[in-house]
């Protein structure tokens, strides 16, 4: 008869761990559709300023109603433009020192909420900050979250609100 480390568990008792991901980076689609988005506002923009530079005759007084018409117009588009790009949905994550919790929050295209998970400090057994990353595991061993912290402020946040309280 063989008997099995104690370390080898089934996964069987647990529950599946609900899980956020942050997305690698902008994808190609995306990307175009925000330079082709800011093209816009910005050429829309230029057209409002310059519908004031073509010259019109003196004696017609039609001539700069029609010129603020097509400029608000423009402008309008201008507002549009720069208000409906399309944004990325990711993820808000929130580190809360003071309750000692992990909050995360995914949201869809339209910004309403798809789900929320919430991890307290001392349900994670394994925090590590390191080239960039920081990554967590519950007590089961389990990966929690794993994002990109690039802001040196942030890290040092981060660090301080992990360190371990002294007594």
């Amino acid at each position: 008869m063989t008997a099995l480390p104690d370390t080898i568990m089934p996964e069987r008792g647990r529950p599946p761990m609900m899980e956020i991901t942050l997305p690698d980076g902008m994808d190609s689609t995306h990307l175009i559709k925000v330079v082709v988005w800011r093209f816009l506002s910005v050429v829309s923009l230029l057209a409002a300023i310059g519908v004031w530079i073509v010259p019109s005759a003196p004696q017609d007084t039609l001539m700069p109603l029609i010129k603020l018409v097509f400029s608000v117009g423009f402008a309008g588009g201008t507002l549009y433009f720069i208000t409906a790009m399309p944004q990325e949905t990711t993820p808000e994550i929130t580190i809360d020192p003071r309750n000692r919790r992990i909050s995360m929050c995914e949201y869809d295209a339209k910004g309403t909420r798809r789900k929320e998970i919430v991890h307290d400090f001392d349900m994670l057994s394994d925090v590590v900050l390191r080239d960039g990353w920081l990554t967590a595991q519950d007590v089961d061993g389990r990966r929690v979250l794993s994002l990109p912290v690039r802001d040196p402020s942030a890290v040092a946040a981060l660090r301080e609100a992990f360190a371990p309280t002294r007594a």
